[in-house]
């Protein structure tokens, strides 16, 4: 049945008018999504900022209190260590460079805190240089526990306890030692004192 010409373009018209708003409908309906989407995604941001805000915020606080907690144990232990005549010191056994605690450098008479392996035979009396050397050589060699009781060279004479332990890689390999310096000088008077008076 052939249209005529009339009816055809009522008829095409409509088909327009239609896909028109088909395609309108469809870009409305995919407007209305990446719209929502976005909405979900900003405040998915918001809530996300105001997550990080947050988390940064607790760590902020957690690093302020534990810096205050090791400024706290710091100076306990200075205050401990100077009371008790007690100094601290550690060697890099790779690199053999090491630093004194300020106690310690005070205990030794020297004005210097880092040290190589060389500095500490320096700070021993020369008779006591020999078997402080062994004992640390045999601690590292072997593991045991370095122990050693000796005389300062400085323009001061004192007595001073040395231990340390030396930490090791899992093969064995010396890393490092960590020890502390004990001020025996009073005790070794009253020792000398008391044979005298014998």
């Amino acid at each position: 049945v052939p249209l005529d010409p009339k009816a055809a373009r009522v008829l095409l018209e409509r088909q327009r008018v239609l896909w028109e708003s088909l395609v309108a409908g469809l870009a409305l309906a995919a407007f209305t999504s990446l719209f929502v989407a976005g909405l979900r995604t900003a405040q998915s941001d918001l809530v996300s900022r105001e997550q990080l805000k947050l988390f940064n915020e607790q760590l902020e606080r957690r690093v302020a209190e534990r810096t205050q907690e090791l400024q706290r144990s710091d100076e306990r232990q200075r205050l401990a260590t100077a009371g008790a005549r007690v100094g601290t010191w550690e060697m890099d056994l790779l690199t053999q460079q090491g630093s004194w605690d300020p106690q310690s450098a005070e205990l030794l008479g020297v004005d210097r805190q880092s040290f190589d392996a060389q500095d500490w035979l320096e700070v021993v009396h020369p008779d006591d240089r020999e078997r402080a050397a062994g004992a640390w050589r045999q601690a590292v060699a072997q593991g045991t526990p370095y122990e050693v009781l000796f005389r300062t060279a400085g323009a001061v004479t004192r007595w001073i306890l040395s231990r340390s332990s030396v930490v090791r890689e899992t093969d064995g390999t010396p890393l490092r030692a960590v020890g502390v310096l004990v001020d025996l000088t009073a005790q070794k008077a009253a020792e000398a004192a008391l044979q005298a008076s014998l």
